[in-house]
């Protein structure tokens, strides 16, 4: 493969929730971990999905748009998904739209620093899968936190010290550290 790319962009964050979702229906587990998030350019998250990883097709809804189809090799390509309700982004149908063995998924959605102008606060927003289980956040300055079982929640950090900090967030009902997400932050 030549390092080509996909990049998913949305209008809204409430939008990647279910995009992620769709995402890690089709990449194979062992894949999922290489999917990037970013900044879209309108400000909004975007999710990167390398050429290596690609599946034969890839859907944000049963029989959409084939989002590889024509693909070629080494190229980087975009997509946007419209807002929800649009004809690209109708649910999946059938046990609500989770993939099986994939219950209880980590994705770090957003990690916002500076906030409230403290250049040491941070708020991440997770998704916790079908949201089964409390999630326990290790902030990677020795604190750790446990968060909501909610399908989306946030939580809010100070870290004592500016520097390069690894949350990991861990569904504390999952039996492997499989389901754990990670995500490097910078702070100061």
């Amino acid at each position: 493969m030549a390092g080509g790319q996909l990049t998913i962009t949305m209008d809204n964050y409430r939008q990647a929730r279910e995009v992620a979702q769709r995402l890690i229906c089709q990449i194979a587990d062992a894949n999922r971990g290489k999917i990037r998030s970013t900044t879209g350019p309108n400000g909004v998250m975007a999710f990167v999905v390398p050429e290596e990883i690609f599946p034969a097709n890839l859907r944000v809804k049963p029989g959409g748009t084939d989002f590889l189809s024509g693909y070629v090799a080494g190229t980087k390509i975009s997509a946007h998904i419209a807002p929800t309700g649009s004809a690209e982004m109708l649910p999946f149908t059938g046990a609500a739209g989770a993939c099986t063995g994939d219950t209880n998924r980590i994705i770090i959605n957003a990690i916002a620093t500076n906030v409230g102008s403290n250049p040491k606060a941070v708020t991440l927003d997770y998704l916790n899968g079908t949201g089964l289980g409390t999630v326990n956040v290790d902030w990677g300055d020795g604190t750790t936190t446990t968060g909501a079982a909610e399908a989306n929640a946030a939580l809010a950090h100070t870290y004592p010290d500016v520097g390069v900090y690894t949350i990991t967030v861990r569904d504390n009902s999952a039996p492997v550290d499989a389901t754990a997400a990670r995500a490097s932050v910078v702070v100061g």
